[in-house]
């Protein structure tokens, strides 16, 4: 179990979130439950649908995650794989 993303999944949700930004209604913004949605996916997890402090968990695992947008990043932080 881990707690921490791999350098693999984190290029995976990377590439999700990159492509939801290229559609032309995105705006340049993610919003939250489509962040819940690819980090689910990457980590092969469920998303909650309950207001609770985890949003996304692997029952495998035992493990959840509260899973937050940043105001601060945009299109082109994942572009170039950075965060402010």
């Amino acid at each position: 179990m881990s707690l921490f993303s791999t350098p693999q999944q984190l290029a995976r949700l990377q590439q999700v979130l990159f492509m939801c930004l290229r559609l032309p209604f995105s705006h340049g913004a993610i919003p939250g439950r489509v962040l819940e949605e690819a980090f689910a996916h990457v980590r092969l997890g469920k998303v909650l649908h309950t207001y609770d402090f985890v949003d996304v968990v692997n029952t495998d695992e035992k493990c959840g995650w509260a899973a937050k947008v940043h105001p601060g990043i945009h299109a082109g932080h994942l572009e170039a794989g950075k965060t402010p």
